[in-house]
């Protein structure tokens, strides 16, 4: 922290810098990310390229992945954390968290994947019966399902909005409030939702929802805010950003 007359900042940094890659070159995410991130918090952000969404992309991507992983790591960040659920979840649970652990070994950092970010986040949350809510196709939905079955919640449902990847931010926090509480009606055991990826600007809806509905909400930018938290031991809450932010500790 430094003075300028009587005014004291944070210096960028301070509290850790966070080498985040980001599947594609897709503004609003970032911007949100940084936002909300604790002030003294460094962001080193670099992109992996995804243009399309498809399936396809998403298994050819992992190899420009790595290589921004590389790279950040040689520019000494304090951890490095990717964004972008479908990659990671396309390998398969066990898959994706054995690589995880291989790469934080080898460049002693913490590294992570926001599917493991997601997991941790609705562990915390308690979070066990839950329905999830994407702007992605049955295709992929059903991967995602697996990868959370696998890693031990019960899923009641992984339904999308209809849209194409590339127009995915054109969705309003409207319609994902509508979608989700029609779509939590017919599920009577749901204890938590999860809203999908980092395209759309979800936060109103989490909010909202967690007030109407009673149960808490994760966020696919939500819980990368929190667990870059996480692997950077910084507790700071974050107010009027849903319950997974609102009150912050330190993993047990």
């Amino acid at each position: 922290m430094y003075e300028n007359g009587t005014e004291r900042r944070w210096a960028y940094g301070v509290k850790g810098t966070v080498g985040l890659v980001k599947p594609t070159y897709r503004p609003g995410s970032l911007e949100e990310t940084i936002r909300y991130l604790p002030e003294g918090v460094g962001v080193i952000p670099m992109h992996a390229g995804v243009r399309n969404g498809s399936t396809s992309e998403f298994r050819e991507i992992l190899k420009p992945v790595l290589e921004r992983i590389e790279e950040l790591a040689e520019l000494g960040v304090d951890a490095v954390y990717v964004e972008g659920a479908p990659p990671a979840m396309i390998l398969g649970y066990k898959k994706a968290e054995d690589l995880a652990r291989e790469l934080t070994e080898k460049y002693q950092i913490p590294v992570a994947f926001a599917p493991h970010a997601l997991t941790h986040a609705l562990k915390y949350l308690s979070i066990n019966n839950l329905i999830g809510i994407t702007y992605t196709p049955d295709e992929q939905n059903k991967v995602f399902s697996k990868y959370l079955s696998d890693a031990g919640f019960n899923v009641l449902a992984m339904e999308g909005i209809p849209s194409a990847f590339e127009h995915a931010d054109r969705i309003t926090a409207e319609e994902v409030y509508d979608f989700a509480s029609n779509l939590f009606t017919s599920h009577e055991k749901c204890d938590g939702l999860y809203l999908f990826g980092g395209a759309w600007r979800v936060l109103p809806a989490i909010v909202k929802l967690e007030a109407d509905l009673k149960i808490p909400v994760v966020g696919g930018i939500q819980s990368s805010i929190w667990y870059i938290m996480q692997l950077l031991q910084c507790t700071d809450s974050i107010p009027n950003a849903g319950s997974l932010l609102n009150s912050i500790e330190n993993e047990k």
